[in-house]
């Protein structure tokens, strides 16, 4: 990538508040190459443009690190992709415990090349790549189930909140926290989560809201909290939660 453009990013990590370190931003930097080398063979991204990336995937995945405390937490990212929004944060907080989820072999092999590549793996801090689906890996009838494990969970652009939040609340322990990657819609879809979050034993604790340069409308983060445990029937099984959604 063009150094004006990691500097760029750099400047616009910093106006937010944000210090992306040298090491950091060369970690990004060869992230991005390897995105669209990777996605000429397998469909990773519709961003390729060099900025696009920083602001559209680092800067926009980046943004929990404002608001809440990662570092010697675990989090589980949900429908990762092309480890978005997991591997950038897990650049901006080593100490972060990471689990990528994804239902495609040959993104969890990109995954995995990343975190090689990046040395993102840490014996006190490691980074894990499940292939599966969340309702599989979330039940409490599954022998390797993740259920309750973890303190953080995130989702971005995968779906509507109340299906999300079926996917990923049943990962968290109680008092742990789902943050939900979506654009601001005036609490429009929040409010139609309600009735989700409430079945689920959860609720929301507050909403952050921010503009990336150049880029419309406004993104707003979910902060949902798993108030008490949730019921064993959920998740229900494959496929049902985003056809008959709660």
């Amino acid at each position: 990538m063009q150094q004006d453009i990691i500097q760029e990013f750099i400047r616009e990590t910093e106006e937010m508040g944000i210090a992306v370190s040298g090491e950091q931003a060369a970690q990004f930097d060869r992230y991005a190459d390897m995105l669209v080398d990777w996605n000429e063979r397998v469909n990773l991204t519709r961003i390729t443009e060099p900025q696009a990336i920083c602001r559209g995937h680092f800067l926009d995945s980046i943004q929990p690190v404002r608001f809440t405390e990662l570092a010697g937490r675990s989090l589980i990212d949900i429908g990762t992709g092309a480890g978005f929004p997991g591997i950038p944060l897990k650049i901006m907080v080593p100490e972060l415990s990471l689990t990528l989820l994804d239902a495609l072999e040959k993104r969890c092999d990109f995954l995995r090349a990343v975190v090689s590549e990046l040395r993102l793996d840490r014996p006190d801090a490691p980074v894990k790549i499940l292939h599966g689906r969340a309702e599989d890996y979330a039940s409490a009838a599954t022998p390797d189930s993740l259920r309750g494990q973890f303190d953080h969970a995130t989702s971005r652009a995968v779906a509507k909140l109340n299906i999300l939040c079926e996917y990923a609340v049943p990962f968290l322990k109680t008092g742990g926290q789902f943050i939900a990657y979506k654009l601001d819609d005036g609490g429009e879809e929040l409010a139609q989560a309600a009735h989700a979050m409430e079945v689920l034993g959860a609720a929301c604790d507050r909403t952050e809201t921010y503009s990336l340069p150049d880029t419309e409308p406004e993104r707003a983060l979910y902060f949902i909290r798993a108030v008490s445990p949730t019921p064993g029937k959920y998740p229900r099984r494959a496929g049902v939660p985003g056809k008959k959604p709660l």
